[in-house]
């Protein structure tokens, strides 16, 4: 139904009381980035039930009201991609959760948004201009029916980890990365998103690994190259500001080391740690450099017969194993922190199990220092960009050591980082 009339609304509030229902903000601009997304109505679905299109603006609407309030008087309320929400000044409410992350976990799906019918009208038709508000109603409704139906829902579970994994992404996409427009158009030409002189991305979540890709319109921010000039358009928005980089030091190994219980201390370079047991004491700092190299082809190759005899290893042996029996068992290992499943790796090997699982410990680890990190920050401080073992932060000028002395006081020791400061994101010290 799409809502024409007062009476019609009314039907709808009571339809929707003690419901379950799944909704989709319909925006003026489908195609531009949230942050300038501006919802002009909602498609409400009760689950087994009725459908309706409210909308808020549109020229062909004969009732114009926003149901967003009413959404807290259903039993739960499924709102597909919640970021929206904070773009446009919405709260989530206790009933609510992200349909968009329930799916994927459940059943490792989401909405084709690309292949749609609609989308591809708006590209070819009209253009980067494209607006909802010329789109007629009833194909609106059939747009937005078509997406809810391709997000199969699971209401017996949620992931309340989740929630904090959504708000910690968002805290820092939409910040945006303030840049030097006349450098960042000469990098990228026509391509990316920007808007009052600050680059805007979009995090996905929804990946194999767990590990979230960074990319919106044709830049990818999470492999932005480091030995051209790509990054220099990246600056401060803040007069003598800068960029601080926060890079966590061998990451992998001393996470690993840590799942499987493996006595280093923190202060010990875990490479000329290894170094020693691949080429006697005293190793030099060629070897340490040499000793990255083999310890990362142990990890992600699997381990040489040469090295087998090394405690670190056959701890993570042991670890690998202990992984890849409960996979062929049940087909799937969980996550430590969320419980997300591992599963459906293409061609899976003990190693490749072993480096899915990293992936993902790594990335929700980091969500859960970072939610804290954040919650210290002050207001002057902000996260821009986030790159597996590494954050960016934009400070004004003199607060280098405010951000260091938080970022100490919540990241365990066990786990060291390096800081590097820059006027932009290429000069980097």
């Amino acid at each position: 139904m799409i809502v024409d009339f007062a009476h019609q609304y009314e039907q709808y509030k009571r339809q929707i009381i003690d419901q379950t229902i799944v909704c989709h903000a319909i925006v003026q601009n489908p195609i531009k980035h949230l942050v300038d997304s501006v919802v002009i109505g909602w498609y409400i679905k009760v689950v087994d039930g009725e459908e309706f299109t409210i909308l808020m603006e549109h020229p062909e609407a004969l009732f114009t009201v926003d149901p967003y309030e009413t959404f807290a008087t259903s039993n739960k309320c499924y709102i597909v991609d919640s970021d929206i929400l904070s773009y446009n000044n919405y709260k989530m409410t206790s009933n609510m959760e992200d349909a968009t992350v329930n799916s994927y976990l459940q059943y490792g799906t989401i909405p084709e948004y690309d292949s749609s019918m609609l989308s591809s009208f708006y590209r070819k038709k009209l253009g980067p201009a494209s607006s909802n508000l010329v789109i007629d109603p009833i194909k609106l409704q059939q747009h937005y029916r078509e997406l809810v139906n391709k997000i199969p829902i699971d209401q017996q579970t949620s992931n309340e980890y989740y929630t904090t994994v959504k708000q910690v992404y968002h805290a820092i996409e939409k910040n945006g990365i303030a840049v030097d427009l006349e450098l960042y158009q000469h990098t990228f030409g026509n391509n990316g998103y920007v808007k009052g002189n600050k680059a805007y991305t979009k995090y996905n979540l929804f990946t194999s690994t767990g590990r979230p890709s960074n990319r919106f319109a044709g830049v990818n921010y999470a492999a932005l190259n480091r030995d051209d000039n790509t990054r220099q358009c990246f600056i401060s928005r803040y007069p003598q500001g800068k960029l601080v980089e926060i890079d966590f030091t061998s990451y992998h190994p001393r996470i690993l080391a840590d799942l499987t219980k493996y006595a280093i201390a923190d202060t010990e370079n875990i490479y000329e740690h290894l170094a020693k047991q691949y080429f006697g004491n005293n190793p030099t700092q060629e070897q340490i450099a040499q000793a990255k190299e083999m310890t990362f082809r142990q990890l992600y190759g699997g381990v040489s017969r040469q090295y087998q005899g090394i405690e670190y290893y056959q701890r993570i042996q042991v670890l690998t194993d202990a992984l890849w029996k409960t996979y062929k068992q049940q087909g799937y290992v969980s996550s430590i922190y969320s419980k997300r499943k591992v599963s459906n790796i293409e061609d899976p090997t003990p190693t490749k199990l072993l480096n899915y699982f990293i992936q993902l410990h790594e990335t929700e680890q980091n969500v859960l220092l970072l939610s804290q990190v954040f919650a210290k920050l002050p207001e002057d401080i902000l996260p821009v960009l986030y790159t597996y073992d590494s954050v960016l932060f934009d400070i004004p000028q003199g607060k280098e050591q405010i951000l260091c002395d938080i970022l100490l006081s919540i990241i365990p020791s066990k786990y060291p980082f390096k800081t590097k400061i820059g006027d932009n994101y290429k000069k980097m010290d």
